[in-house]
């Protein structure tokens, strides 16, 4: 009898626990913030939404990880063409958006993604020891990598994020998001 209701007030505690987790503890940041945090421009988030190396957010909301990927991407498509950029990123874009969420924000540990340009294989080292394995490893043939220092940009991002963030409830979602899914195009105001 006492095991049993020991039981259900250890069950009630956890059960409260979970139940108090609101969305309001949920932070994250609209659309406009992502890409004013990853530097990217909206005309290039369209194009990578469109050629689905990004899934859009039907509540144009979006959270830490989604920032720091967006911005990590960014860096990796300016250093390889875009299709092989986002074949790399397939293959390694959540390893490398979790070694990068892992950083301590005021810390200043090295992290390196590293890509072999030949398999667009790629994968984020934070020890010089990690990289220069893997750079001479033994290979079937030559081939060249890319080693893109990204702690700092992690970082910043992530530091911004939590600047920008508020809970999900305080965010509204975008008017031209609303009308686009319904088919009809937003109405402009005549403003004076």
């Amino acid at each position: 009898m006492w095991g049993e209701s020991c039981l259900l007030s250890i069950w009630s505690i956890v059960l409260s626990t979970i139940v108090s987790v609101s969305s309001d503890s949920i932070r994250l940041v609209g659309e406009k913030d992502l890409l004013e945090l990853a530097r990217v421009p909206r005309g290039t988030w369209s194009a990578w939404i469109r050629n689905g190396h990004f899934e859009d957010s039907d509540s144009g909301l979006y959270g830490e990880n989604e920032v720091v990927a967006v911005a990590i991407f960014n860096v990796l498509a300016g250093a390889l063409p875009i299709r092989k950029a986002s074949i790399a990123w397939k293959g390694c874009g959540s390893a490398v958006t979790d070694a990068c969420i892992q950083l301590r924000l005021e810390g200043d540990e090295p992290l390196v993604f590293a890509i072999d340009v030949h398999a667009l294989d790629g994968a984020a080292m934070g020890d010089a020891g990690e990289l220069f394995d893997l750079v001479h490893s033994p290979v079937p043939s030559p081939r060249g990598w890319i080693a893109i220092p990204i702690a700092d940009l992690a970082r910043e991002a992530r530091r911004g994020f939590w600047k920008h963030a508020k809970p999900a409830s305080e965010l509204s979602r975008d008017a031209r998001r609303r009308t686009a899914k319904r088919g009809t195009r937003p109405s402009r105001s005549s403003a004076t």
